[in-house]
């Protein structure tokens, strides 16, 4: 079910840092961030915002690292694994995109 424009904006105001669930964040509100901010940073890969792109999908990143530190759920902590390695290989994309291929290259051997 696609969410309205009013709901994805307060999504992305309590995700950004500061926000109301960055300051005390359970497993699942970051991994929901997570989710806004990787569908955001496709965005702007498409929009060809590739600098907006990486710094988007970076946080993404950090979020879902930080989800599944948290989790005592192993097939929560798969998913989040799992949504680690797509959103590396989309700031690959972005970086590759940027002229970084040496960094891309390194972002996807870790």
């Amino acid at each position: 079910m696609a969410i309205g424009r009013k709901t994805q904006f307060r999504f992305i105001l309590n995700c950004s840092p500061g926000g109301a669930w960055t300051a005390n964040p359970s497993q699942q509100l970051l991994s929901n961030c997570a989710d806004v901010q990787f569908s955001l940073g496709m965005a702007k890969l498409h929009a060809a915002d590739f600098e907006g792109a990486l710094a988007t999908l970076r946080d993404a990143e950090t979020n879902y690292v930080k989800a599944e530190k948290m989790s005592e759920s192993h097939k929560f902590s798969a998913i989040q694994v799992k949504e680690q390695a797509q959103t590396n290989l989309w700031i690959a994309v972005a970086l590759f995109q940027l002229a970084k291929t040496e960094e891309a290259t390194t972002t996807l051997e870790s």
